[in-house]
């Protein structure tokens, strides 16, 4: 008698007993999926520094776009097997954000006054970027990885509010990511100093930007 019979049998004979004493009940349904594998996510430098910057070269009255001091670093994620996912940040120095009304900045940190410094973005750029040696097209998603943009060949900026950002090897996909082993990201930092009207530089104040990347499985 297998394993399996003998569980059943004792099942069975217990049943009318079972029955005897039963009240009322409720069934518990249990949901889920084994994936196969995972995947690992590391960048070839998790510090960006943008250097010094020098106040008589930042703005007085209005924010300063500092487009032309970016950093750049690779994002390299690798899966056990061909996988689909999203990609979205979280902000650590969230009180510290200038403006985020488009969900893509983060906080640089406080002065010593507790102003609020400035803001940063990262972006991910199409040129440089693979996913198994293939050119990647980006597209944005909900945070639920329901809904999601045609997939273009173009920089797309990681967000902090949920949604996602995923990569696709096809121009026009509005089906989500394609699964993919590894993936190849150049990963771009931007910065915004606040109007230094509303700062205290009274010395050297250092940029104190943090994110966590994270990687959502669909």
């Amino acid at each position: 008698m297998t394993p399996v019979t003998r569980i059943a049998l004792f099942t069975a004979l217990l049943a009318p007993i079972a029955m005897a004493v039963a009240g009322p009940s409720v069934d518990v349904t249990i949901t889920g999926s084994i994936m196969p594998g995972g995947c690992t996510p590391t960048l070839s430098n998790a510090q960006l520094d943008h250097g010094r910057l020098y106040s008589r070269d930042l703005r007085t009255t209005g924010p300063t776009v500092l487009d032309d001091r970016t950093r750049t670093t690779t994002l390299t994620i690798s899966c056990e097997a061909a996988t689909a996912y999203g990609l979205r940040a979280v902000d650590n120095r969230v009180e510290s954000v200038l403006e985020n009304a488009d969900a893509t900045r983060f906080g640089l940190g406080l002065t010593s006054k507790d102003e609020k410094i400035g803001s940063f973005r990262l972006r991910i750029a199409p040129e440089g970027s693979t996913m198994d040696g293939k050119p990647v097209l980006l597209t944005v998603g909900s945070a639920t990885g329901k809904v999601w943009s045609a997939a273009e060949r173009r920089t797309r900026s990681l967000r902090n509010d949920g949604q996602l950002v995923g990569l696709v090897d096809k121009e026009g996909v509005e089906s989500g990511p394609t699964a993919t082993k590894d993936a190849v990201l150049t990963l771009v930092s931007y910065l915004t100093i606040a109007p230094t009207a509303n700062l205290t530089l009274d010395g050297e104040v250092p940029l104190a930007g943090a994110a966590t990347l994270e990687l959502f499985y669909l």
